[in-house]
């Protein structure tokens, strides 16, 4: 079990001075496997700065000279599974898929069983 504290803003400047003003803290959002690296003790965190609701940019944005910018708040599966992607970028999208935690790769459809069925956490 890791102890951590959790923080979230609504400011940007917040955030940073969080991060800033706290030894071990580390940001936390979009396709970060923090909670993978934590779990299996590869890292520590006294406090993780949710990020998340900071998102203010398209997850996917296609840029005039024909390359796109992926927004660093978009996580694995949305990311990997975005038309764009998968589209242009095959590789790409199979890359991010084959480096994520298994609740990644299938995005929010992961959470269904266990919604639908509470008892399947403890198996």
């Amino acid at each position: 079990m890791n102890d951590f504290n959790y923080f979230k803003s609504s400011q940007v400047s917040e955030t940073i001075n969080q991060v800033a003003s706290t030894p071990d803290a580390k940001y936390i959002g979009g396709g970060s496997n923090l909670i993978d690296l934590l779990k299996y003790n590869l890292t520590t965190a006294a406090e993780l700065v949710d990020v998340n609701h900071l998102q203010q940019q398209e997850l996917v944005e296609e840029l005039p000279d024909g390359s796109i910018w992926i927004n660093a708040f978009g996580k694995n599966a949305e990311t990997a599974y975005h038309p764009t992607i998968e589209t242009r970028y095959p590789l790409l999208s199979k890359a991010i898929l084959a480096g994520a935690s298994a609740h990644s790769q299938y995005g929010d459809k992961w959470r269904k069983p266990f919604t639908e069925n509470p008892v399947l956490l403890f198996l």
